[in-house]
């Protein structure tokens, strides 16, 4: 949570203790403290986790003449939850191995209290025998109000459950209710209602609520569960004894890998190698600029073998460059000759390669790596990456595992980078079977199943599958599976009825009904983006067409949509004069929370958009524009062509942040474009002055047809559907009369019968410190829009008479001055250059115009402030 104040100072103390102190400082937006009311999680078979948190904000300062405050909730969350599918992330928006984080901001009066309401559904996964779930409980102010209910619900029975003490909070907070197929974790840091807080003034939460978990297992078919013509089908057997390995570690010694990185590598290596098993075969490859190696081939994992290597390890120092291609290629003829001659036939084939940037030495080029390594290994060895940092290509290095039947994961620099490698190497060098594939029986009863072949399945792990009844009134389901294990082929099967799950839903009312169904098209969804990393580029295209129509129709956020928020509009409650509920209160009777929409409703008949094509390269692009020159962009400099004329003329717009100006209102036609300023982080060097960008504009497309659009995103609305879009992929929408064009991280391009709107996204570097990311707006000279259009922009689309005479040079200045006549006026104009960043985004293309001083006085019709509007979406 974000507090603001003017000039960054906190009223808070001021307020308590003189009520016009805030008045007399002239600080006028009061101080919001955020309070966490509750906090529910249902985990259920391990299939999803189903969480609903409510949070209020309240502003602390009781000044009556506050008049708003801007809050700005920042909520993290598990990956899975923003970022659905964690493929082709931006790995800079994370702020944890596991967590991303969203912002909402909104407006809240003096003494008014904000609801928040977040549910979300997040499939856990197993990982090294357990589900894992962490919840972050960090607040900005003293905690008041805290409540974590966790209700686990295991049909087979709960093996174990591990709740972890919150630091700094009293062990008294913590409740944990078990019994064999049910628990209960309560987590109160707060009294209950009624009972002053003897901590709560000084509790500021900086940690994390963790469980872990797993359920009785047993050999055998896993747990199948069938709703609604949907089914999800859970395996992970246990009892089974490891699957010898032959395994490579490949580390990058390079110079950028010295320090903190080299240390966390050698002590995750000393863990790992103290865990190979008698039967294992194992070596160690490093590489810089050079390849080099423990042993000259696979060694037995005897406990002599493994100190040696442990001491090998110990001595690895960090120099040189990033031979990346020589490296795989010794390693995989390594196992290719072991295989041959040293090693028994059953036993599984694995790389690990860890590496911190890209290649720099030798072959370089990463197509002609991925080539070489996939010939090399021809599809009989596992290759496992592991990114370490931002600076590695990790498309580079995820592409490469799963053209090699592997997986990458990136590692998180930090204090825990070496339990993330750790863990993962945990994960991996114990495989239990290979060659699983599960069938579903009789054929034809399951469609369009998830993935339902695997090259391994590691212990402690799971494999989750999910598909669709062929005929959604069939009451069982047969599943057979069969694969490699140590021995002998492995064959198991098992049958599961509707009726079972319809009693468990019975029983447990809490549990999701349509779990299976999104599930199935979170798993399909997950898959598509798998496929299309390693798709050819038109593949690519329908890959990213069938994702996105999915996530439409499920509603659900992905790399190519977004999540709206949408708000209540029930009357906020006053409650300045109820400073006593501020402790350890609940939510009032009568008041509910205001939840989070996310993704609207597919297309439908009633809402007639279709989607024409989607990528995410740069074929998709849209075609050639006209070269617009009315515009407003940059800071922001308007510039207007009048054709008839001959003329180029523009001038400044410059207001406090939030002011909302008309650029187009053309009533008559229902069509409208507003923009609205915000100020960039300080004033520029040397300067007091604050530059202003459009960080928002909104536009009216038609009878209840509304586009929103800012840099966090687009969002569409059609009468009560709205839609939610982002800037990362190509995206087109036609609709009768209107077609939307989204050029990835570019611009937006509306297309109507009359008129072409163009909209630029400027990006500045995430620490810039003075800009912040702006829009440009670009229309085109011959819209056909009525005689009654007004607004910055459109008044002039009656084209006024204008000329420029009497040209001279400026006094002082190398600058040419003209005097300018329109409607009876004449006044100095200067002739000067701005920026078109039409067809050149990055550097702009030069105009040459007559520059209308003080805010286009004259060439305007009335002053600037008469286009001042009061929304994003009202007409002039």
């Amino acid at each position: 949570m974000q507090k603001i104040g003017q000039n960054g100072e906190d009223c808070h103390g001021d307020c308590k203790a003189n009520p016009r102190s805030c008045r007399e400082n002239g600080l006028k937006m009061p101080v919001v403290v955020l309070y966490m009311q509750y906090c529910n999680a249902v985990l259920l078979r391990g299939f999803t986790f189903w969480l609903q948190s409510a949070l209020f904000a309240q502003p602390a300062c009781t000044c009556l003449f506050c008049p708003q405050t801007l809050i700005r909730i920042f909520f993290h969350c598990p990956l899975s939850i923003i970022y659905l599918f964690p493929h082709n992330h931006d790995a800079n928006r994370s702020v944890g191995p596991d967590m991303q984080h969203f912002t909402v901001t909104m407006s809240v009066a003096a003494g008014e209290t904000a609801h928040f309401q977040l549910t979300y559904e997040q499939l856990l996964r197993r990982r090294l025998e357990k589900y894992d779930y962490t919840l972050s409980l960090r607040t900005a102010h003293s905690v008041r109000q805290m409540q974590v209910d966790v209700y686990i619900d295991e049909p087979e029975g709960i093996r174990f459950l591990k709740v972890s003490p919150v630091p700094e909070v009293p062990s008294s907070a913590m409740s944990v209710v078990q019994a064999e197929r049910q628990a209960h974790v309560s987590f109160r840091p707060c009294p209950q209602v009624g009972k002053r807080c003897s901590h709560c003034d000084y509790l500021l939460m900086r940690n994390n609520f963790h469980l872990q978990y797993d359920v009785v297992r047993h050999l055998d078919g896993g747990r199948i569960e069938i709703i609604d013509g949907y089914f999800v089908h859970y395996f992970a057997p246990s009892n089974l004894p490891p699957v010898p390995k032959n395994i490579i570690f490949i580390v990058d010694v390079s110079g950028s890998m010295w320090g903190v990185k080299i240390q966390q590598t050698k002590q995750a290596l000393l863990h790992t190698l103290g865990k190979l098993q008698p039967g294992d075969h194992f070596n160690l490859v490093n590489f810089n600029h050079h390849v080099d190696s423990w042993a000259d081939e696979l060694m037995e994992a005897s406990e002599s073998n493994k100190e040696d290597a442990k001491l090998y390890v110990q001595n690895l120092q960090a120099d040189g460059g990033t031979n990346i291609n020589d490296a795989l290629l010794h390693s995989v003829g390594m196992l290719q000759h072991a295989r041959n001659a040293l090693i028994p036939p059953n036993s599984a084939s694995l790389i690990v390669l860890l590496s911190d940037g890209d290649p720099t030495v030798g072959v370089v080029d990463p197509i002609h790596i991925l080539s070489n390594v996939q010939r090399a290994t021809n599809f009989s060895i596992s290759l496992f990456c592991l990114g370490f940092g931002s600076d590695v290509d990790f498309d580079f290095l995820e592409r490469m595992a799963m053209e090699n039947r592997g997986t990458a994961r990136r590692i998180y620099l930090g204090t825990t980078a070496g339990i993330q490698l750790q863990g993962f190497y945990d994960e991996v060098t114990m495989p239990l079977l290979s060659d699983v594939r599960v069938d579903y029986m009789p054929q034809g009863v399951a469609t369009n199943v998830t993935k339902s072949s695997f090259d391994h399945y590691f212990r402690g792990s799971e494999l989750v599958l999910a598909g669709k009844m062929a005929d959604s009134h069939g009451d069982s389901l047969t599943s057979r599976i069969t694969a490699a294990s140590v021995n002998d082929v492995l064959t198991v099967e098992m049958t599961a009825s509707v009726g079972e799950t319809k009693r468990l839903l019975e029983k447990h009312t809490h549990a999701l009904r349509t779990f299976p169904n999104r599930l199935w098209v979170y798993l399909t969804i997950n898959q598509l983006l798998a496929r299309r990393t390693l798709a050819s580029r038109e593949e690519k295209t329908a890959l990213s067409q069938r994702a996105l129509d999915l996530s439409l129709e499920y509603n659900l956020v992905t790399p190519f949509t977004s999540m709206v928020v949408t708000t209540s509009e029930k009357p906020r409650t006053n409650r300045v004069a109820k400073s006593a509920e501020r402790f350890c209160c609940p939510v009032p009777p009568g008041q509910s929370f205001i939840p989070f929409a996310t993704i609207p409703p597919p297309p439908t008949t009633a809402y007639p958009f279709r989607v024409l094509a989607q990528s995410r390269s740069a074929d998709g692009s849209i075609s050639v524009q006209p070269p617009f020159i009315t515009s407003v962009d940059n800071d922001p400099h308007v510039i207007i062509n009048l054709p008839t004329s001959n003329l180029t003329v523009c001038f400044n717009i410059d207001d406090k942040a939030g002011t909302i100006f008309s650029l187009v209102s053309d009533q008559p036609s229902g069509i409208a474009v507003n923009g609205q300023l915000i100020n960039s982080k300080r004033p520029a060097s040397g300067s007091k002055h604050m530059s202003s960008y459009f960080g928002r504009l909104g536009l009216v497309l038609g009878p209840g047809l509304l586009l929103e659009v800012s840099p966090d995103g687009l969002m569409l609305k059609d009468g009560e559907i709205h839609s939610g879009l982002n800037w990362a992929a190509n995206v087109t929408l036609r609709r009768e009369r209107v077609t939307l064009h989204v050029d990835a991280n570019q611009r937006v391009t509306i297309e109507l019968e009359m008129v072409t709107f163009v909209m630029l996204l400027h990006r500045v570097w995430k620490g810039h410190p003075e800009h912040r990311d702006f829009l440009g707006f670009y229309t085109d000279p011959g819209a056909h829009l009525s005689s009654n259009t007004t607004g910055l922009l459109g008044q002039f689309v009656n084209e006024p008479e204008v000329e420029v005479f009497a040209i001279r040079q400026g006094p002082g200045s190398d600058k040419p001055q003209g005097t300018m006549r329109i409607r009876g006026q004449e006044f100095t104009v200067t002739r000067g250059l701005q920026k078109n960043y039409r067809r050149d985004q990055k550097h702009g293309e030069p105009v040459a115009c007559w520059f209308i001083h003080n805010h286009g006085k004259g060439l305007l019709r009335g002053r600037l402030s008469d286009y001042i509007v009061p929304s994003i979406f009202s007409f002039l």
